[in-house]
């Protein structure tokens, strides 16, 4: 396996030592998009939230500090569950934030549970999008939503390490198919850098 191949499967599925290294560097270069994310989610009482892909727990952090609401995650990584676990360890310990494995294509959660779903560059591990995509509208209430944060095709075809194991889409290739899965509002915003995106796809009351 070529070196940009491994890199870019820590990303997907972060391991051990360097699997702790990329989620360090992901957390930096997904600073923007993180924010970008936050601002999106408006406190309310009862509120509950669901992380996809929470890798070391860095997003579900900042959510529980700004709104000590609920917080489910699936991730696909062991070793990113158990540091997740200590970055958040007071949401655990009061039972406010919990963190499972799983697969954002078979959500085992309860119809309309979540008020929010989150994301931050998954969808391009997925394997299915259109199922994911039909998970989550499934699993939000009416009237609730899924900020979706990604990289533009363009600028991820420029990085040695998506050549493998990444699933490359156009902006607006997400946002049509989440309205083919049923989300009857969706609107894209992007950064001042030009390349860090937020699709939010809204569930209809």
């Amino acid at each position: 396996m070529k070196i940009s191949e491994y890199v870019g499967s820590q990303f997907r599925n972060p391991q051990g030592i360097l699997g702790k290294i990329a989620c360090f560097f992901m957390n930096r270069i997904n600073k923007i998009q993180y924010n970008l994310v936050l601002n999106e989610i408006i406190n309310k009482d009862n509120m509950r939230v669901l992380d996809i892909g929470y890798g070391n727990g860095y997003l579900i952090k900042n959510i529980y500090n700004k709104c000590k609401c609920d917080i489910n995650g699936i991730d696909i990584s062991e070793d990113m569950k158990e540091n997740a676990i200590k970055r958040n360890k007071e949401g655990v310990l009061r039972n406010k934030i919990n963190l499972e494995i799983g697969d954002v294509c078979n959500l085992h959660y309860e119809e309309e549970s979540f008020d929010y779903v989150t994301s931050v560059n998954t969808i391009y591990f997925w394997d299915d999008m259109e199922k994911g995509l039909r998970e989550i509208q499934g699993v939000l209430k009416q009237g609730g939503r899924f900020v979706n944060a990604i990289y533009s095709k363009e600028w991820l075809e420029s990085l040695a390490y998506t050549k493998q194991g990444f699933k490359l889409y156009e902006i607006e290739e997400i946002a049509e198919k989440a309205r083919q899965c049923g989300f009857s509002k969706v609107t894209i915003k992007n950064s001042k850098n030009k390349k860090s995106y937020i699709i939010i796809c809204e569930k209809s009351k």
